[in-house]
């Protein structure tokens, strides 16, 4: 009965991983439980339970990976408690890496008895369920795009959608578009062994619906607009496909190659027929989308409150067209700074473009600008906005600037001074102007400087993006940031006393998946969770999954799916 309970809550949280609600289901206290984080408590819960019933038998894992898992979260810990600031964070984040480590545990324990054919019943129940969120997940996003606006009803889930340059990136209910590639890619290779099993059994109506089911997969995979992820995709099945050569029977072999090759032809396809995807493909970032060049007053002197019309030409030097008449919306702007205080004005007025501004073509317009309300001097930076979505200057860090002097008071501006919210050109806003994101070399120089700091215990799990702009030597950078290395930001946040144990264990895990599948006996579950798991560890490379649910959860339950069957398979074999 408790391994049922058990299953069942585990189920439950596969279903649920790409859809995690931003508030909270429960809090009591400090404790705040999201729709994810119940049924994973319940379910550790349900498994300690269940392992103390059967004699507190050893984790059924290899004795080095016990060990290595075990001084990889003594080293987070220890790096957390010494961490220099931020503690409270870094101990979050290491309980959350300690729940994913026990998480792994539960569904080895849960999931290892054989079933038919020798394929436990856990792994085809958990499969299941991860690929019917995924689906569901995929189906949202292409929903989404055909829409070509933000659903509603994704809001309780998701801030807003991923967008490059005028064009959304497939991201369905998960907070970023990179986040969906992964989840999708992790999970394909589970649809083909579906495909295979199903063949195998002459359940042709499973096979079918399976095979729509890949295809929508795979569709939304390539409308995530990850390269990395479809690069990770492309080798991992084609990888596979070489390591089960000696397996006994083709099928699973062609068809792990067959996906490849798939995903492989309608990259080159997109590439071919979307302006947007080839865009994404030769670019190294879509920072060089943004750019924008200004001619602006270098100086002005305005009374408090005054309006008046400035000339401003700006320039588009970025990769699409600026349009205010269609949404996502471009407009020019700007930001007032009180230099002396540097306070920001609330105001940020924004101004419709008279026509679509073209790539290389420039536009002059006469703005209404008004003065703020009391006396002094400020810097006016002039921006490009894409409403909802991003300030140029986030992505570029280029902006132009007016010294602008305000003198008298509001009661002494001249007749004719509106002074009112719609002259300034005020929008309602709901985000805030977010500091320019470094690069991907940038983040791993600055990791780097973090790092030889405390080489040893490192700056705390998820310290790092609050961290980094200390370097920087800049007083505001964007928070949400890793190092987009799974490797690096492990190395800078647990240092070499957290990071060499699990380096090494995830060594010794892409050598096991590698003598497992070149076995004759190789099944085709075991190549699915296997090449699950070996694309989290090429995709690692270019960004990091572990602390965010939908794809740190994933990780660690495929890892307790490849125990799991490595256990069952080997038991129903009559190997210990």
């Amino acid at each position: 009965m408790l391994r049922r309970l058990t299953l069942l809550s585990l189920i439950l949280l596969a279903l649920q991983l790409p859809f995690e609600l931003q508030r909270p289901l429960l809090q009591l206290g400090p404790l705040a439980l999201t729709n994810v984080e119940l049924p994973l408590y319940l379910a550790l819960g349900l498994a300690l339970l269940q392992w103390q019933q059967a004699g507190r038998p050893r984790p059924p894992a290899p004795t080095l990976w016990i060990v290595l898992g075990a001084l990889f979260l003594a080293g987070v810990f220890v790096s957390a408690l010494l961490a220099p600031e931020f503690r409270t964070n870094a101990l979050l984040a290491a309980l959350r890496t300690a729940s994913g480590i026990a998480l792994t545990l539960a569904v080895t324990l849960t999931a290892s008895q054989p079933g038919a054919r020798g394929v436990p019943k856990g792994v085809v129940w958990l499969t299941a369920a991860l690929l019917a969120g995924g689906a569901a997940a995929a189906a949202l996003g292409l929903a989404e795009l055909l829409a070509g606006a933000a659903l509603p009803w994704l809001a309780p889930v998701r801030v807003a959608p991923t967008v490059a340059g005028p064009f959304l990136r497939l991201s369905g209910p998960f907070d970023y578009a990179n986040q969906a590639a992964m989840y999708l890619e992790a999970t394909l290779p589970l649809l083909l062994a579906v495909v295979a099993a199903a063949w195998e059994a002459g359940r042709r109506p499973v096979v079918v619906a399976a095979a729509a089911v890949l295809v929508l997969y795979t569709l939304a995979t390539l409308l995530t607009f990850s390269r990395s992820g479809l690069v990770t995709l492309i080798l991992v099945l084609s990888a596979v496909a070489l390591l089960l050569r000696r397996r006994t029977g083709r099928q699973p072999r062609l068809l792990f190659a067959g996906g490849a090759l798939l995903v492989l032809l309608l990259v080159g396809l997109q590439a071919a027929v979307s302006p947007a995807f080839a865009m994404r493909l030769t670019s190294e970032s879509d920072n060089n989308w943004y750019l924008a060049d200004f001619e602006a007053p270098a100086e002005m002197v305005l009374r408090a409150g005054e309006e008046r019309l400035v000339t401003i030409t700006v320039t588009n030097e970025g990769a699409f067209t600026w349009r205010s008449e269609s949404s996502p919306e471009v407009y020019l702007a700007a930001r007032w700074i009180q230099p002396a205080s540097e306070r920001e004005l609330s105001a940020r007025p924004r101004w419709p473009l008279e026509r679509p501004v073209k790539p290389g073509d420039s536009l002059t317009m006469q703005i209404p600008l008004r003065a703020p309300d009391e006396a002094g001097s400020y810097t006016l930076f002039w921006d490009v906005v894409q409403e909802h979505v991003v300030w140029f200057s986030a992505k570029t860090g280029r902006q132009a600037t007016s010294a602008v002097t305000v003198t008298g008071s509001v009661t002494d501006s001249p007749a004719g001074a509106t002074g009112s919210r719609a002259a300034m050109g005020t929008f309602e806003e709901s985000w805030e102007f977010a500091a320019p994101i470094p690069g991907r070399l940038t983040l791993w120089r600055l990791a780097a400087q973090l790092w030889q700091a405390r080489p040893l215990l490192g700056v705390g799990l998820d310290n790092f993006r609050l961290l980094y702009g200390r370097p920087l030597q800049v007083e505001i950078w964007n928070t949400t940031i890793h190092s987009n290395n799974w490797y690096v930001e492990t190395l800078v946040s647990s240092g070499l006393l957290g990071s060499l144990p699990f380096f090494l264990l995830l060594a010794l895990l892409a050598v096991d998946i590698v003598r497992v599948l070149r076995r004759p006996g190789a099944t085709v579950w075991q190549a699915a969770v296997g090449a699950g798991l070996l694309a989290y560890l090429i995709h690692g490379m270019l960004d990091y999954f572990l602390l965010f649910n939908a794809t740190g959860l994933l990780f660690w339950l495929l890892l307790g799916l490849w125990l799991a069957l490595r256990t069952g398979v080997e038991t129903a074999e009559g190997r210990p």
